[in-house]
């Protein structure tokens, strides 16, 4: 079994080979198959419960790439049938975990997050209860990960702002909060804007200059993978977005249209003069 105690003293491949079958298992058994062919293997709810806690706390504690996103992808699956009803200390959990100091449990249950939020990316809006709450719940804290982050420079800051742009747009992929919703009062639209602006605006010097943030890859393929440039086609694909959706009111609801006027008033401008600095930048 996966146990979690010293689970990260076990040789990757190991861990690897865990994360797969625990993902798979959970896939195939964690609801039992009414179809007559298919094998009745039963999960008590003990086992359910201990599986829950320690996919988490597993998660938290993990540095591979891979791994990880097999984790966060058996918490998914869970929450596809538990989630909320049957595992309501999921949430306040993470939102603990949120606060950590500690780089890796931030960005991991960050992670987790993401993956929850990623279920209600296309619910109607007459569907979004669950969702708005999560947002009213955890966005305050995410917000000051913004405003704190937004002008650091190192590594972990890109991968951290990478993983909150992602939570952000499978908020608002394909609608945004209601006025009546509580999460409206939450999302902080000029913060969230403010920072997409400056990551498109934020210089990337080559790594010969010595000018933070430092290290920037020499070729194509390394770039493509490097944090920071990650992170700038967040804040691109997060503008063109906002611009296709939302840029000009005749096409949109007729419930958005204050916001699309405000957007194109006031943000679009913003993120014009963002893109023309940027622009300004390859001229010289």
């Amino acid at each position: 079994s996966y146990r979690q105690n010293n689970i990260q003293t076990l040789h990757r491949d190991i861990r690897l080979a865990a994360s797969i079958v625990l993902k798979n298992n959970i896939r195939q058994m964690w609801v039992e198959s009414e179809k007559e062919n298919d094998v009745k293997f039963h999960i008590t709810f003990e086992e359910k419960e201990f599986t829950k806690e320690s996919v988490v706390n597993i998660l938290l504690n993990e540095t591979d790439n891979v791994i990880r996103g097999l984790l966060a992808e058996s918490i998914r699956i869970i929450c596809e049938y538990d989630y909320p009803d049957k595992w309501p200390s999921l949430l306040p959990k993470l939102i603990t975990y949120l606060q950590s100091p500690d780089v890796l449990t931030l960005h991991n249950s960050l992670l987790a997050l993401r993956k929850i939020v990623k279920r209600y990316e296309f619910r109607q809006k007459d569907n979004r209860a669950d969702v708005d709450n999560i947002i009213v719940q955890t966005f305050p804290f995410i917000q000051d990960l913004l405003t704190r982050l937004v002008d650091h420079n190192s590594i972990e800051a890109a991968v951290v702002l990478r993983i909150c742009f992602k939570i952000f747009w499978s908020y608002i992929i394909y609608v945004l909060p209601s006025s009546a919703s509580p999460a409206s009062a939450i999302v902080n639209v000029p913060l969230w804007f403010n920072t997409v602006g400056k990551i498109v605006e934020k210089r990337l010097p080559e790594a010969s200059e010595g000018i933070e943030p430092l290290g920037q890859p020499i070729s194509s393929d390394e770039r493509r993978q490097w944090p920071w440039w990650k992170l700038k086609k967040w804040a691109i694909r997060l503008t063109t977005h906002f611009v296709q959706r939302y840029g000009n009111p005749r096409y949109v609801d007729s419930e958005f249209i204050p916001f699309a006027n405000l957007f194109r008033s006031t943000f679009a401008n913003q993120w014009l003069n963002n893109i023309f600095n940027v622009l300004a930048m390859k001229i010289n």
